[in-house]
């Protein structure tokens, strides 16, 4: 991939082709309906699960804040990289997971903020168990990433599936941002208007192919 002039990678310019074959799964749950900002909080048991994982991330967590403007989003690479998270994967892996997560926070700056640069994104990675009696080095690297945000709540109902086949769509470069998250990531959980604010939980593992497991839960 190449950015214009060596600068951030907007949407407009992104063309970065994720190979990952993927199978798609209905998102679970009731449609929402109106604004995204009049969106209702989760029932009382998938609000449990929300901050449930959220005290877990806030406990033993790799966190990074961010400011809510697109120039911020550069440190990912570097957070990545000085935490460990990405220690002896390959590059092409580490380079699909940096612009998975560039997308996911820059949507809810862009979106949830109107880059606001003076509102906070905070991201969390959280690692999986070690595999029993020791492993590779990938099986230490699964786990999840954990964003929260106090924004304008997403509707991932809204997100429709760009047609590859269309020259403009390729051509325009833009749209392509939920396409790559969830290419990338194993599976995506969405719990707007909790009481800690929105909180999307981005399950990750190096070695297994996204299966676009979506959930959705208002």
């Amino acid at each position: 991939e190449r950015w214009r002039d060596s600068g951030a990678p907007d949407d407009d310019e992104t063309v970065l082709v994720v190979s990952r074959e993927v199978a798609a799964v209905a998102a679970p749950g009731t449609p929402m309906v109106g604004a995204p900002e009049t969106l209702a909080p989760p029932a009382s048991d998938t609000m449990a699960e929300a901050l449930r994982r959220f005290a877990e991330a806030d406990k033993r967590g790799v966190f990074l804040r961010l400011s809510a403007d697109l120039e911020s989003m550069t440190r990912i690479g570097g957070w990545l990289h000085r935490s460990g998270i990405v220690n002896d994967l390959s590059g092409e892996t580490t380079g699909t997971l940096h612009l998975a997560l560039y997308e996911a926070c820059a949507n809810i700056a862009e979106h949830g903020y109107g880059e606001d640069p003076t509102k906070t994104i905070e991201l969390y990675w959280v690692g999986g168990p070690a595999a029993p009696g020791g492993g590779s080095s990938a099986d230490a690297k699964s786990g999840s990433f954990l964003i929260r945000d106090h924004g304008i709540p997403f509707d991932p109902h809204s997100r429709k599936r760009p047609d590859f086949t269309d020259p403009d769509t390729r051509k325009r470069g833009r749209g392509l941002g939920l396409e790559i998250i969830h290419r990338v990531m194993r599976a995506v959980a969405y719990y707007p208007s909790t009481p800690l604010g929105n909180i999307t939980v981005l399950e990750w593992d190096p070695r297994t192919p996204a299966q676009e497991k979506v959930s959705s839960h208002v």
